[in-house]
This record gives C-alpha cells, structure tokens and sequence, in this order.
C-alpha cells in the first residue's frame, strides 16, 4: 500500500471553500427546482380553470364578445383623436432634448478629460504618470 495513502475516513480532509461551494451549487439547485415546481403548479390549476370555461360554454361567452366588439370599436374612436397626436408630438419633443442633453454631456466630459490630460502633459510628475498608466511615449 502507498505511504500517501488514506487509511481512514477520518483523515480525508475538503477545504471550506470547496464545502460552500457545493453547498450554493445544491442550494442553487433547490431553488431552481422549488420555482419550476412552483410554476408546473400554477399552469395546472390554470388548465384546471380553462377546461372548466370551456365546459361552460353558456350565453355569457356571447355577452363578453359584445363588450369586446364595443371596447374594440372605442378605442378605435380614441387613435383618431387629436389629442392623442398631441401627446406624441410632446413625447417625440422630450426624447428630442432628452438625447441633446446626453450629447451635450458627453461633450462636456470629453472637453474635461483632455483639459485635466494637458494639465498633467505639463508638469513633469504629470508627465511620468501617463506615461507608467498608458505606457505611451514622452509627453512634450
């Protein structure tokens, strides 16, 4: 038998680090479970429910239909409002200075970042330190 062999159980030894991440991988594993269960739940009872509208198939299906013919045709009344093409032509207005803005601030962190870059280009410290961070040739 190999001297570096185990004898026993008890001289068999696992890291911590190995323990906790077993320990997440199954704690993982569980919770991914527990959802799927959860959801294989919620869609049974929802067949459930389903079959039995279905089976009930009465004069109330005729009635809703009704309603959703009159939702239907007032929302369709609603698009040809003007106030509606006022709301989008505000819409288009915000989204309009919303991406000037961000342009603009762009803009104004770019000029910033190359105003503090020449400050540094000027003192020799400055100088050192662009060159060890972004290993580019002397700065003049």
């Amino acid at each position: 038998m190999n001297d570096k062999a185990v004898d026993s159980f008890s001289s068999f030894t696992v890291s911590k680090v190995t323990i906790s991440f077993l320990f997440s991988l199954i704690s993982l594993a569980a919770f991914i479970t527990w959802n799927a269960s959860s959801i294989n739940n919620r869609i049974i009872s929802l067949e459930e429910s389903l079959t039995i509208i279905q089976q009930a198939n009465s004069a109330a299906d005729s009635g809703v239909l009704a309603r959703l013919v009159t939702l239907e045709t007032s929302l369709n009344n609603l698009g040809n409002n003007d106030e509606l093409a006022d709301i989008e032509e505000f819409l288009d207005e915000i989204e309009t200075r919303l991406d000037e803005d961000f342009s603009w601030q762009l803009g104004d962190l770019f000029y910033r970042t190359d105003m503090l870059t020449e400050a540094l280009r000027t003192q020799q410290w400055g100088a050192d330190f662009m060159n060890q961070q972004y290993n580019q040739g002397p700065w003049p």
